[in-house]
This record gives C-alpha cells, sequence and structure tokens, in this order.
C-alpha cells in the first residue's frame, strides 16, 4: 500500500501533539540561548539576533554548524546547521533557501563515513511565521526528517520571548520510533521540484475532462476541454469545447503549486492511476504528466485521489487563464 506525503505528515503531528514539548536538549540550542539570544541582557531577543547579523557568529569551542543567511558559501559542510531569517526577508524565500541547504546535506553528510544512522540538527530561528506559507514546503521538510534524518526544530522569536513551533518530536528516542515505523512504508510524493521537472523536461502536460454523456448520446460526440502545457517554454494552449482555441504563459509560481500537489504521481503505477467507470454517464478526465497516463470517472466524489487531482488542475488551469496572450 502507498502512503501519500500528506499522509505521513499529519501521522507526525499526531505524535507531536501527543507529545509534552520539553525542554530542547542539544548543544547548539545552549549556543544559541547564550551567545545570540541572551548575549546582552539590555537588549531584546531581536535586537540581539540583529547584532548577531550584524557582527557575525563564532562558534564556541568544539561546536561546528553551518549558517544561513551570514555562513561562508565555500565553507566545510557540517551536520548542525542553524538559520535566521529576519527583517525584510520574505518567509518564502528563507523556508526554499534551508530547503536547498538540506537538499545538500541530504547527498553530502550521509556519504561521510561513520555518519550512517545517526542524526543531523538543523535550528531554524524565524520572526515570522504563517502556516500557509509553510505547508508550501512541509511536504520537502518531512521527507528531509525521514529520508535525511533530520531533527529540524523551528523556533518563533519576538521581542517577548522564544516559542517552539511544533512540528518534529523533541524528544530522540520518539523521531527514532517514528522513522523505523514510516520508512518502512512505500512513500510517495517526496519529490523536489527540481527531479519532478527534470521528469517533466521534454513532454508536454496533457489534461482533459469531457462534459459526459448519456446512454442517448454517442460517445464520440460528447466533448470536452482539452489543454496542453509547455513546461520548457511555459506555454499554454486550451480548446473547449468546440470554441475558438485560446493560449497564454505558465507562472512557474503556479507550476511549482501544482508539482507540490500532484508530484506524487511519479511514485505510482499505471494501475494506480487508473479509475474505472462506475456509471456510463459519467465524465470522462485524463492526465498525461511525469511519463504517467492517468485516467478516471468524474463521479462527484470528493475525496479521493483522482479527485484530488482534479482540484488541483482546474486551480492550475484558472491562474494560467489570468495569464493569456
Amino acid at each position: 500500500m502507498d502512503y501519500r506525503i500528506d499522509d505521513i505528515r499529519r501521522k507526525i503531528a499526531e505524535n507531536t501533539a501527543e507529545e509534552k514539548l520539553q525542554e530542547v536538549n542539544h548543544p547548539l540550542m545552549e549556543f544559541i540561548r547564550s551567545d545570540i539570544l541572551e548575549r546582552n541582557a539590555g537588549r531584546t531577543y531581536l535586537e540581539n539576533l540583529d547584532k548577531v547579523l550584524e557582527k557575525g557568529l563564532v562558534p564556541a569551542g568544539k561546536l561546528k554548524f553551518n549558517v544561513y543567511p551570514i555562513g561562508k558559501k565555500d565553507e566545510e559542510l557540517h551536520p548542525e546547521f542553524l538559520a535566521i531569517c529576519r527583517g525584510n526577508e520574505t518567509l518564502n524565500h528563507y523556508l526554499k533557501a534551508v530547503d536547498k541547504h538540506l537538499q545538500t546535506m541530504e547527498i553530502r553528510i550521509e556519504m561521510r563515513a561513520g555518519r550512517v544512522g545517526k542524526e543531523s540538527v538543523i535550528f531554524m530561528l524565524t520572526d515570522k511565521w504563517d502556516p500557509k506559507v509553510f505547508d508550501k514546503f512541509s511536504s520537502q521538510f518531512t521527507s528531509h526528517f525521514l529520508k535525511g534524518n533530520m531533527w529540524i526544530v523551528i523556533l518563533l522569536v519576538t521581542d517577548y520571548g522564544v516559542a517552539q513551533i511544533p512540528f518534529l518530536p523533541n524528544d530522540e528516542e520518539t523521531r527514532s520510533d517514528l522513522r523505523s515505523r514510516l520508512n518502512s512504508r512505500n512513500i510517495i510524493g517526496t519529490r523536489s521540484y527540481g527531479e519532478l521537472m527534470l521528469k517533466q523536461r521534454g513532454e508536454k502536460i496533457e489534461y482533459y475532462e469531457g462534459i459526459g454523456f448519456s446512454k442517448e448520446h454517442d460517445k464520440e460526440k460528447r466533448g470536452g476541454d482539452s489543454y496542453r502545457f509547455d513546461v520548457d517554454a511555459l506555454y499554454w494552449r486550451a480548446e473547449k469545447g468546440g470554441g475558438s482555441p485560446t493560449e497564454g504563459k505558465i507562472p512557474v509560481k503556479a507550476l511549482q503549486e501544482l508539482f507540490r500537489k500532484i508530484g506524487w504521481i511519479a511514485d505510482c503505477s499505471e494501475k494506480e492511476l487508473t479509475q474505472k467507470a462506475k456509471s456510463e454517464d459519467n465524465r470522462e478526465c485524463t492526465l498525461d504528466i511525469f511519463g504517467k497516463h492517468v485516467v478516471w470517472k468524474k463521479t462527484g466524489d470528493d475525496g479521493d485521489r483522482f479527485a484530488d487531482i482534479m482540484k488541483a488542475m482546474r486551480e492550475f488551469i484558472a491562474i494560467c487563464d489570468q495569464h493569456r496572450l
């Protein structure tokens, strides 16, 4: 049985919600408290954070870690990472930068001798938070937890104090148990946008949504709406119900959001992507994407994977339609 990454995220959230958040116990957390947030008792936490970003940060003793955004690009990569979001930087830009660094860590840290099975630690300090923005990246961060063996701690910093944003359990034994149980499942939907683009390059995304037919009408005359999306040229063309064709540009952000929502298709078999008709008068829909051919019959049922695909495609089309040529 396949498990979508969104289902796995919910399972982790259940474990985190049940846990009474204990004190975060790690040397890097101690350094954050003493050398960053409380380095000058006469200043607020955010003022101390500003001073760190202004003057730089020197790890104490044997403690070594990489820092964003003030770290050097050519410095040695460490299994501990501190990422700071402050001031004018948007949360979206920050999370994208952190995700990119964690992808590099997955590739390079785990290959080191003696690192197999050892947990990397990521501390994220931010002065802003929006659950809707984080939701765009939560699948990737969940994948880093499972595949990259990473513990990610998110801390919201204000003038009044620090609060942990619940994401992963603080208890090491709980995290280990979660990884053991969840990694034994076939998890789909963990591919990055870059991976999905590589699979789609050179091929068009083709989507067809029929208008339905009844026993009294010839199936060949049922019509429908057809769309073709060229991800290389960021161009789309549509033919709706026999009307004049329309065309336009594909916004990159809309394409990224589509891939985030239905990227799990790339990990499914053709059998899993085919839904047989429940009755003769239902609309047939087809989608060709990531080298897979998806077929389903629209029945009005919500909550299944085919309904999710249709919803995602309709939202994507609505945005593309705003960029007609």
